[in-house]
């Protein structure tokens, strides 16, 4: 058995922490300060801690264990929900801001506003440096994958993460990754990361370890306000992760935490953790392998460009509207039957209603659906470049 100081204890949580959504932040914050300072932990990661009172809580009541944190800031939002608290000094800070984030117009998704993205701190353990990425990525709001209209964005986020990981020391990369393990979005991180997932590793069977983490029967929180069924065990999900570098680091043990509150009768969380601990070896890390494989590398062009269809098509749908809305906008003043039926006032309070419409469809049209179609592009475009080289 290695020694304490070449232990190291990972823990990754989404708190759920929405704004004016998720019910008794603070009660649970404070159960979960129980739970954090009375469990042997090195390194937490927190998603969905938005508002900055919630990460002060946490921060001020962990620091006797946790001296060292850092709440990422980024967004409209003013953050995007991402927490690291340790027990060792954090050496430098960065945050990668995800290319494709979601659509302005779903502000109940929150995903856009949020700013999301890839936190990374470097600690200083005794045994070595680490590297620990924190991530919380776009979210599928709808049960049915045919219906997925973010796949695209998601996939690109897992792209961009995969290729901002580097392997110079042991790494750890956690968080919430909304993709269950069997989707081609986690299939290109885990090949551009060369990272091993740690409850996997652990327990290879699917089937007598699913390991769910959302939508289990021990959150409380469980949505229930679907339909029974959407609530049925059909939509329990694995989608938080612990990946690991094996060049560097051994996974000893890997088990779900954080569900259910002893004597309470609600749970920490919606989701459910992950708890992994690693022994720290000594191997001189191999090459990362940075380009995907064959099959992959097919499949993401073909959500990619499958993504560019939908955006464009709903650049043509707009389109429409607009052209509706500016024929409406005109007939009112030059069609004789807006006189009759409204009075002049009426009709100065609804062109100028269709005119603020005709506004914000083009400003939408001209910024946002312009930028999302360049942006697929370049990853299509980077995407063909790595085809063309393996080829």
């Amino acid at each position: 058995m290695a020694a304490d100081t070449d232990i190291i204890t990972a823990l990754t949580l989404n708190c759920w922490g929405v704004p004016y959504v998720a019910k008794k932040v603070k009660e649970r914050a404070l159960h979960l300060v129980d739970y954090l300072t009375s469990t042997p932990v090195d390194v937490v990661g927190l998603q969905e801690v938005f508002e900055e009172w919630h990460a002060d809580l946490l921060m001020e009541k962990c620091k006797v264990k946790y001296p060292y944190s850092h709440w990422f800031r980024s967004g409209m939002s003013g953050s995007p929900g991402l927490l690291v608290l340790t027990r060792y000094p954090i050496i430098s800070v960065e945050f990668l801001p995800f290319t494709l984030n979601g659509y302005p117009q779903h502000l109940h998704h929150g995903d856009w506003l949020a700013g999301k993205g890839v936190g990374k701190v470097r600690i200083k353990t005794p045994a070595t440096l680490v590297d620990v990425y924190n991530t919380h990525l776009h979210a599928n709001y709808d049960p049915f994958p045919t219906k997925d209209i973010t796949e695209g964005h998601r996939i690109t986020q897992h792209y961009e993460m995969g290729k901002y990981i580097s392997q110079h020391v042991p790494v750890i990369a956690l968080g919430d990754f909304n993709t269950v393990d069997t989707e081609i979005s986690l299939q290109v991180f885990k090949e551009l990361s060369c990272l091993s997932d740690s409850y996997r590793d652990m327990y290879p069977d699917a089937a007598t370890h699913p390991g769910y983490t959302n939508d289990t029967p021990e959150c409380s929180w469980r949505h229930t306000s679907r339909s029974a069924k959407l609530c049925s065990n059909n939509n329990i999900k694995r989608i938080d992760y612990i990946f690991y570098s094996k060049e560097f680091l051994k996974c000893a043990s890997s088990e779900n935490c954080c569900g259910a509150i002893q004597g309470q009768d609600f749970s920490y969380s919606d989701h459910i953790g992950v708890k992994s601990v690693f022994e720290v070896v000594k191997a001189v890390p191999s090459v990362t392998m940075t380009t995907l494989t064959p099959d992959t590398l097919a499949e993401t062009m073909t959500i990619i460009n499958a993504s560019l269809r939908t955006t464009y098509r709903d650049i043509r749908d707009k389109i429409r509207i607009l052209f509706v809305l500016l024929l409406v906008w005109l007939a009112c003043f030059t069609v004789a039957v807006f006189e009759v039926v409204l009075s002049p006032y009426m009709v100065v309070i609804l062109s100028n209603a269709i005119m603020a419409a005709i506004t914000t469809l083009s400003l939408y049209l001209l910024f946002f659906c312009r930028s999302e179609v360049s942006k697929f592009k370049e990853f299509f475009s980077q995407l063909n470049r790595t085809l063309m080289k393996d080829t």
